[in-house]
């Protein structure tokens, strides 16, 4: 027959031996993780906040479209509701003596107080541009601009062609004009908005 050993129990009031509860490993560990946790939290708010300016400029964009749209009715019908600088027809400008209006006044006219583009912010950089010509990573100020471009319709045989470029400040505004609105949002991204008829 086998023979059965056990163990003795333990004495239930001998001391219990000492270990180490929390060493300086468990802190750096700790500390990495509060680290780590914390600039996820930053970063993910900046990202939301940096994707509603964004969503901002964009919303500025669609309001600037659709005011064009409704101005280009008031262009034809007259000069009645709009600025004396954003008129339509008038002398060629290659009449002597004609005070011809450019894109540049009509612009500064629409941000005068009271008028359509007053209230229009860089949402993304302050003290940057509001209206740009183009997206530039050259030109940093462009960066949060609501960009303007300017279409030439040219014939291609058959076929109608409109090529965009950047808006110049001496385009004028005698005629009709298409415009192209997009945004030039973070990392000079080109977000596009719509074209419309001026």
């Amino acid at each position: 027959m086998a023979e059965i050993t056990t163990t003795p129990n333990p004495d239930p009031l001998a001391p219990v031996p000492k270990t180490a509860a929390f060493g300086w490993f468990d802190g750096v560990f700790v500390s990495l993780l509060v680290s780590a946790l914390a600039a996820v939290g930053y970063l993910g708010f900046h990202g939301y906040s940096e994707g509603r300016r964004v969503l901002e400029v964009v919303a500025h964009a669609t309001d600037a479209l659709a005011w064009i749209d409704k101005a280009r009715i008031l262009r034809e019908a007259g000069p009645d509701g709009l600025p004396a600088a954003c008129v339509r027809g008038g002398p060629a400008p290659s009449a002597p003596g004609v005070k011809v209006l450019y894109w540049s006044g009509c612009l500064a006219a629409l941000r005068q107080p009271g008028q359509a583009f007053a209230a229009y912010r860089n949402r993304l950089q302050s003290n940057a541009l509001v209206f740009s010509a183009k997206c530039d990573r050259e030109s940093l100020p462009s960066m949060g601009s609501i960009v303007i471009e300017n279409g030439v319709v040219s014939i291609n045989g058959t076929t109608k062609v409109i090529a965009y470029a950047p808006i110049d400040d001496k385009d004028p505004v005698r005629d009709e004009m298409l415009l192209r609105l997009s945004v030039c949002g973070r990392g000079f991204s080109t977000i596009s908005v719509g074209e419309v008829k001026f």
